[in-house]
């Protein structure tokens, strides 16, 4: 789904359904991940 809120802006909301993630960043216990160890790609 695409919001548009500008001329040359838009949001896009979407659903991640699969993600390859390297084994040292999962915490075994909680399963959750080091999201500042992933530094993943984004744009502000």
């Amino acid at each position: 789904m695409a919001l548009n809120i500008g001329q040359s802006r838009e949001i896009i909301f979407g659903e991640v359904v699969m993600a390859h993630v390297r084994d040292e960043l999962i915490d075994p216990k909680t399963l959750y991940i080091d999201q500042l160890g992933l530094d993943a790609i984004r744009r502000w």
